[in-house]
This record gives structure tokens, C-alpha cells and sequence, in this order.
């Protein structure tokens, strides 16, 4: 068996008869774990979660602000009136805007 089809599978020259020592002397088994490392994809895969929850995050945003109900704030009523003082009592005369009750006190 030629050197460069014990080269092909890998598997079977670690398993095949030479051992862990002879693969570390010819430096096979540095060449074995990077072929075999496990974290080849993570960078395009952590790319691909931030660019996607990057974009749902501006999606949301967007979201919120075309379609979010705005509500105006509620005006405090008003009214136009004329006080005058007579003595020890106040008149207030309503010349216009919304109902006073007149069950407040003052």
C-alpha cells in the first residue's frame, strides 16, 4: 500500500497498524485535528443570527412607529370669566368655554 492511499483515509492510518506515536512523529495527527475540528462554521452561523436579529430588531422598530397608536393628550378644561370683589364676597362671572359645576368650592 502506497503512502498517499493510507493519506486518503485518514481513519484507517491512525487505526491500521501505526500507532498514535508513528502519526505524531510524521506530524499526520496535527493534520488529523484540523481536519476534524468541529468549529469551522460557528463564525458564518453567529454572522447569520446577529444579521437576522439585527434586522428583526429594526423591523420591530419600524413597526412601533407606523403603526403604534398615538393618543393626544387630554387638554385641561378652560373657560373665559370675570371676578370682581365686593365687600367680603367674590363674583366670578362664566363668559364662555366649558361648564364650571357649581358645586365646587374655591
Amino acid at each position: 500500500m502506497k503512502d498517499e492511499e493510507k493519506f486518503k483515509n485518514t481513519n484507517s492510518y491512525l487505526s491500521g497498524g501505526m500507532g498514535k506515536e508513528i502519526a505524531v512523529k510524521h506530524g499526520v495527527y496535527t493534520f488529523i485535528r484540523k481536519l476534524t475540528r468541529k468549529d469551522k462554521a460557528v463564525s458564518s452561523v453567529i454572522s447569520t443570527l446577529l444579521l437576522l436579529s439585527m434586522s428583526m430588531s429594526f423591523f420591530a422598530l419600524l413597526y412601533y412607529i407606523a403603526f403604534a397608536e398615538i393618543s393626544p393628550t387630554p387638554r385641561a378644561p378652560s373657560f373665559d370669566a370675570i371676578a370682581t370683589l365686593e365687600g367680603e364676597n367674590l363674583i366670578i362671572i362664566h363668559k364662555g368655554g366649558e361648564p364650571i359645576n357649581t358645586d365646587a368650592e374655591i
